[in-house]
């Protein structure tokens, strides 16, 4: 199928998809259904190409990020670190990808309604929680998983963040 039938295939799927995805989304943020700026599939499409090769590069040890696990019990704690992070990193203009965003495009947001938001997020329809400045140069994952153990299951969130300047924020505060 060629590029542009693509497109028209995933624009139509997304036209069916949209209310309801704005409608949680807009539950889950703590804002009106209208005030969402969303990226076209082009747009989303090229960007997550690009988010892919960094979160790539990060798991192979290519770029410098920040990986973090805590357990379900340890919910408090990281609640905890996300406002820290709120407090430390400048609030910039954010695109936030969700599961559906090869559909209806990605969502414009700011760093600090994705790290306010992050639970509602992740907790929305448990997937990853992605989101990345426009250059892709600063970008935060927060996952949910389940480890498999003999003696049961454990509910685990993992935290991956890169880009410079966040990461010298995360070293200067915890020196």
């Amino acid at each position: 199928m060629d590029k542009r039938l693509q497109i028209a295939v995933r624009r139509n799927r997304g036209k069916q998809l949209q209310s309801a995805f704005i409608h949680e989304l807009a539950s889950a943020l703590g804002r009106r259904d209208d005030s969402f700026g969303i990226l076209s599939l082009d747009e989303t499409e090229l960007l997550w190409q690009k988010v892919e090769s960094k979160v790539g590069a990060c798991n192979n040890g290519q770029i410098p990020c920040y990986r973090r696990r805590w357990v379900e019990s340890q919910l408090d704690e990281l609640g905890s670190f996300l406002q820290e992070l709120r407090g430390l990193l400048t609030d910039e203009p954010m695109v936030l990808f969700r599961s559906v965003s090869e559909y209806c495009g990605a969502i414009e947001t700011h760093t600090g309604e994705v790290l306010d938001r992050a639970f509602q997020l992740v907790s929305l329809d448990q997937e990853d929680l992605i989101a990345v400045n426009h250059e892709v140069s600063k970008g935060i994952m927060l996952s949910l998983d389940t480890d498999k153990y003999i003696t049961g299951d454990v509910v685990v969130y993992e935290l991956i963040m890169w880009g410079e300047e966040w990461l010298r924020a995360l070293d200067f505060h915890w020196e």
